[in-house]
Order: C-alpha cells, then sequence, then structure tokens
C-alpha cells in the first residue's frame, strides 16, 4: 500500500549543438559520450548492460528515446498500524479518482512525470 504515488520516466538527452539521432537504446554505441548521473539507477543500469562511454556534461536536451520507468511510492515505518496506512491509501485514492492529485503532480512536476 502507499502507491505508487508517480511513475517516473528515464530518457536519453543529448548536446543541443549535437545532430545525434537514436531510435533505440541499443543504438547507443560507444561512439559518443553518455550522460549519466553518478550514483543513480540509470548508471547502474547501462553499466550493467555493458556500457562503457558514461560521462558528465552540462548542454544537455531530452531524446525521445524511453529508457527507465520507476514507481514512486510513500513508505511507512513499519511502527505504523496497518489502519492507518489503509486510511493514507484511501485518501490518495480519493484524490487520485477527483483529478486533483493530476492537477497538483502538473503544477510543480510537469507533464513528463507521470
Amino acid at each position: 500500500m502507499g502507491g505508487p504515488i508517480a511513475t517516473e520516466r528515464t530518457y536519453f538527452y543529448k548536446n543541443k549543438d549535437t545532430k545525434l539521432h537514436l531510435e533505440s537504446v541499443a543504438d547507443a554505441d560507444d561512439s559518443f559520450s553518455i550522460l549519466v548521473t553518478r550514483g543513480f539507477p540509470e548508471q547502474k543500469l547501462l553499466l550493467s548492460k555493458g556500457f562503457n562511454n558514461l560521462t558528465d556534461g552540462a548542454l544537455i536536451e531530452r531524446m525521445n528515446v524511453f529508457l527507465l520507468k520507476s514507481d514512486l511510492y510513500i513508505t511507512f515505518s513499519k511502527n505504523i498500524p496497518s489502519n492507518e496506512i489503509i486510511k493514507w491509501q484511501h485518501a490518495f485514492n480519493q484524490l487520485n479518482a477527483s483529478g486533483k492529485y493530476e492537477e497538483i503532480f502538473k503544477k510543480y512536476m510537469g507533464d513528463d512525470v507521470n
């Protein structure tokens, strides 16, 4: 219980001045560097797939190639009674069903997250 409250999608980005075009993750070969945030799931995923061309950078823009989806959850201490967690889930479900959650989420997170 407790979510997911959102689903985050991770995309490839490129330097704005680069004419690079990708259709899939497999197209991201060693002929160019891939910008990643050190310690984030996308770095671990790409390293596990054998990518050795990972680097840092500043001038980036998102490309339309989906890489990774992560569900985000609210977590509770083990000391919280189950009936309290059920109340939270019920309140979240109502907020979501009313459309208010999406409205609030888009206001603060934008359209690209959910």
